[in-house]
């Protein structure tokens, strides 16, 4: 779930394969606005249900949505109308230039202009520069080879962004790691 200045919430309805989005009113009631999809005729993306997980708001009140069985990121304007996806399904390995491979991603944070995506099958942490119509890989850190000392995680999802730092809950071990960027 994430909410805007304007009260407007925007919220994952994976079941559904869907996101809905509220709105809160200056009398504090909660009123339904409207459920959205990524639209397919507007990409050529596969086939596939929308399938959302998590989704974040960036500085530009733009809506980014993780749809997981997709594997990729989706770009909605504030009202729904999709903008831009990115991501294609591959296995990715520290150090390799295409941050834009995911298997499964499951969870983003966004800080100021940077997003941050749990790559989940592929068990790493990507960071991307978010630009007008696109992403700009800035690198990874592949968790699953680190043991927890080293800041390893077993099963993140939960995750979130401030200051430069990212805090990813890790379900397996009990922990909480937190990585600078």
């Amino acid at each position: 779930m994430a909410v805007n200045e304007e009260g407007e919430i925007y919220i994952v309805d994976s079941l559904n394969n869907r996101m809905a989005k509220w709105r809160i009113l200056q009398t504090g009631q909660v009123v339904f606005i409207k459920n959205f999809v990524w639209d397919e005729a507007a990409s050529k993306a596969d086939p596939a249900a929308f399938t959302p997980t998590d989704v974040a708001l960036d500085a530009d009140d733009r809506v980014v949505v993780i749809d997981q069985f997709n594997n990729r990121i989706c770009f909605f304007d504030r009202d729904g109308t999709p903008l831009w996806c990115c991501g294609h399904e591959s296995y990715w390995e520290e150090g390799d230039p295409d941050g834009e491979k995911f298997i499964l991603p499951t969870s983003l944070a966004i800080d100021g202009e940077f997003l941050i995506v749990n790559d989940l099958v592929n068990r790493a942490l990507k960071l991307f520069r978010i630009r007008a119509q696109s992403l700009t890989f800035v690198g990874g850190i592949s968790l699953f080879k680190l043991s927890v000392q080293e800041g390893g995680v077993w099963m993140p999802f939960f995750m979130h962004a401030r200051d430069g730092q990212v805090f990813i809950a890790d379900s397996t071990y009990n922990i909480v790691q937190v990585f600078k960027y």
